[in-house]
């Protein structure tokens, strides 16, 4: 017995017939715009219908959503900004609950924080707090340890400052160095006091900004967290994890030289043969004290004992200090960005530069030798009279 062909609603036949006016009149006009005054429904459901209607036309099977489709995913969004659970949207879009999870899962593996909670479904502003760490195995624990540290560059700012984050991974590949940390606010992220003084805008243009200038050297990983302000305030307001979201962008781009580690702080332990020591990158939070090393004490005396890391390297407050306190080694590694109107406004000054850390282990773990080295930069002004470059240009 032949299967019977399914009956067509009225309002199919009439967006069928409206494809085939649309065709004669030689594609001229936007088709959904024609069906949505037509029938009196929304653009999105009107290409939804088109969509159904082509796809019979051809007398080929209906497919299903392509999770990826910017139009469906920008709805998707827009419906779950607020708790709902995925039945509604799929009834408001007049799509099926398969299509929405579809989306909602690939916006997960895109970066997007998504709450859910029972059968409820909503795009988060906060990323839950799970502490990463790496766990490197120190088999020559005599020997001397080298890592690079870069802060607070706030690429996308108009006070970036390229050429010192170039000079430092240099430096790191002429002494050898595999790993550098980069304690937040890598990019300076978007909001309205700031909006004026960036280079570009947006979560996707700051992402490929960040990809395009931070530097790539063959065998250095650099480990980075986001910080909660500047890349936190994507956010809180897009509800997309950005440092999740920058490593697959890389990943995508042929670059596994970033590696992002979590929201605010992350652990790296050097495992020595007996023994291991913490290395604590975070990004912290506050403002700036009258004496540089108040902020670091303080975090240090917050942490419990069980807690307490060997090392500590802190971002956020654009200054360089090293401190010892509860035998923990603090150290603020500057940033590498000029001052900028807020700051100035503050009255905070901007330690311009990059760090390299030596330290020594013993059998047990213990850090037995510890040397921070900070590489200082000035105004760009300096090196144009330095280098006589200005003189040069006046010449041509």
């Amino acid at each position: 017995m032949a299967k019977e062909k399914p009956q067509l609603t009225e309002q199919m036949q009439e967006v069928i017939q409206l494809i085939r006016l649309h065709s004669k009149a030689g594609n001229t006009g936007v088709l959904r715009e024609e069906v949505a005054q037509s029938l009196g429904v929304t653009v999105w459901k009107a290409r939804k219908l088109i969509t159904q209607a082509e796809t019979m036309l051809d007398g080929i099977p209906q497919v299903g959503i392509d999770p990826s489709d910017p139009m469906f995913r920008s709805e998707v969004s827009r419906r779950i900004k607020k708790k709902t659970t995925i039945a509604k949207v799929a009834q408001s879009m007049h799509t099926s609950e398969e299509d929405v999870l579809a989306v909602i899962s690939d916006m997960e593996d895109s970066g997007y924080i998504i709450n859910r909670r029972g059968s409820s479904v909503q795009l988060g502003k906060s990323v839950e707090h799970v502490p990463q760490g790496i766990v490197v195995a120190n088999h020559f624990h005599q020997k001397p340890i080298k890592f690079g540290i870069v802060a607070d560059m706030h690429m996308c700012s108009k006070a970036e400052r390229l050429d010192v984050l170039s000079a430092a991974y240099d430096e790191f590949e002429n002494q050898g160095i595999t790993t550098v940390f980069c304690p937040g606010n890598y990019i300076d992220g978007e909001c309205r006091f700031n909006t004026h003084e960036l280079l570009a805008h947006g979560i996707a243009d700051q992402c490929q900004h960040a990809i395009d200038h931070w530097p790539s050297k063959p065998g250095i990983k650099t480990y980075f967290v986001d910080g909660d302000d500047h890349e936190g305030w994507f956010h809180q307001r897009e509800g997309i994890e950005f440092g999740r979201y920058l490593m697959m962008e890389a990943q995508a781009q042929g670059r596994d030289d970033l590696v992002y580690m979590g929201y605010m702080e992350a652990d790296f332990e050097l495992k020595a043969p007996k023994g291991s020591a913490v290395i604590k990158v975070i990004h912290a939070g506050g403002g700036s004290s009258y004496a540089f090393s108040y902020a670091s004490q303080k975090l240090v005396e917050s942490f419990q004992g069980g807690e307490k890391p060997a090392v500590c390297i802190i971002g956020h407050y654009h200054k360089f200090e090293y401190c010892y306190p509860r035998n923990v080694h603090c150290i603020q590694a500057g940033c590498i960005q000029d001052q900028t109107m807020f700051m100035r406004k503050r009255k905070l000054a901007a330690h311009v530069g990059f760090c390299i850390v030596t330290l020594q282990q013993d059998i047990g773990g213990s850090i037995t030798r510890f040397i921070p080295e900070f590489f200082p930069f000035f105004d760009r002004g300096y090196y144009l009279k330095r280098d006589g470059i200005t003189e040069r240009l006046q010449g041509e």
